[in-house]
């Protein structure tokens, strides 16, 4: 039986060697767009660390000696 399926395949060589071929590419090219898609959702669903809703926005500034309300 095995020595059926390696005269077929041997015989076959060069259409399965295309196919082969083509599996590579196929790989290759799913991988370069599928990949950052990937790891782009992955990073947008990791926690912040914080929460968001309890957050304040300060703006600092130094204030001279020389002016008003410089106690």
């Amino acid at each position: 039986m095995f020595k059926l399926i390696w005269k077929n395949l041997w015989a076959r060589r060069r259409k399965n060697g295309w196919l082969l071929a083509e599996l590579i590419l196929v790989s290759i090219i799913s991988w370069v767009v599928l990949d950052p898609v990937i790891v782009v959702t992955h990073d947008r669903n990791i926690p912040l660390g914080y929460d968001a809703e309890r957050l304040c926005l300060i703006s600092l500034g130094a204030l001279q000696p020389q002016a008003p309300g410089y106690d």
